[in-house]
């Protein structure tokens, strides 16, 4: 009973890897969390801690990770970024929601909805183990002939800082540049709390206006050039 339990954490181990993880991979039963090793435990934890980008060792039992994001290489094994359908609807407000006031004013999703429904930009969504894990559009040619807004890009809070919103953007920034040869400026609208984030990708803000979004959510407008000499950090 105990093993089929062990085998079962395992593959929950790869699947849900927002989870912070506490499994024994070392020592002949960890004080700590009472699992017993074994050769199928010592062998299936470090095999899966490495391919989802986690250390392996550690002072308990050989293996307390802690949430932390995962190497590109197994992201993108787990990850499919597909146009957005209307069966998508439902899980992309309810990822709206987790975003709610961190990110989003409540009163956004009815213009978020209506979004949806009419659909007037290229908009996909992140599958990661078969569930809806973040979205994001683009809309082309707008606001000027030569640039592309991006809009409505979001993750669900679960699964934040893991490298789902860098993978996201890199793949619009990517489809503009290959498929768009005369759209050379790239905006988004976005405010003060992913600031960072954007800079990090080549952005620079332009205009700030604050409260425009909701109390303590300023409209910060980033521009940046499609095609950039390097590469995004």
């Amino acid at each position: 009973m105990q093993c089929t339990k062990r085998r079962a954490q395992l593959r929950q181990m790869f699947r849900r890897f927002s989870r912070t993880v506490r499994l024994c991979a070392s020592g002949a039963k960890c004080r700590r969390h009472g699992l017993a090793r074994t050769s199928f435990d010592k062998a299936a934890i470090k095999s899966l801690a490495r391919r989802a980008g986690w250390p392996v060792g550690g002072s308990c039992c050989g293996l307390c990770a802690r949430r932390r994001p995962l190497k590109a290489a197994t992201l993108s094994a787990v990850m499919q970024i597909r146009s957005y359908s209307t069966d998508d609807r439902t899980t992309c407000l309810s990822i709206f929601r987790t975003n709610v006031p961190t990110y989003f004013a409540a009163s956004d999703e009815v213009e978020f909805a209506r979004f949806l429904d009419d659909l007037p930009a290229e908009f996909w969504v992140v599958d990661m183990d078969d569930q809806i894990r973040a979205c994001g559009g683009i809309a082309m040619y707008y606001p000027e002939p030569d640039m592309a807004t991006l809009c409505w890009g979001m993750v669900a809070l679960n699964f934040q800082r893991q490298g789902v919103g860098k993978a996201l953007l890199e793949f619009r920034v990517g489809l503009v540049a290959t498929q768009h040869p005369t759209i050379t400026r790239l905006r988004v609208n976005t405010t003060q709390v992913v600031k960072v984030f954007y800079e990090r990708h080549g952005f620079a803000a332009v205009r700030v206006e604050p409260g425009r979004y909701g109390p303590g959510l300023d409209h910060v407008v980033m521009d940046r050039a499609v095609r950039q000499s390097q590469a995004l950090a």
